[in-house]
């Protein structure tokens, strides 16, 4: 639900279509839930690699950087 408010949100405030990625949850144990917010194609992608639930925050901006 988070995601999906901040995706929202951005889009709006930037005036570009934007996906938002949750990559840490608090329901794991970590202190607080992490997003990245990029354009949508770029998220799309990086979602269907299958690699978005198996890396860290910091690993997953490192590979989001590269799509």
């Amino acid at each position: 639900m988070m995601a999906g408010m901040l995706q929202g949100v951005f889009s709006t405030i930037s005036g570009h279509d934007l996906s938002c990625l949750q990559v840490s949850y608090e329901s794991t144990g970590t202190e607080t839930s992490e997003f990245l917010i990029s354009a949508k194609a770029r998220i799309d992608s990086f979602e269907q690699s299958g690699f978005a639930q198996e890396l860290t925050p910091d690993e997953a901006l490192a590979r989001l950087r590269f799509t």
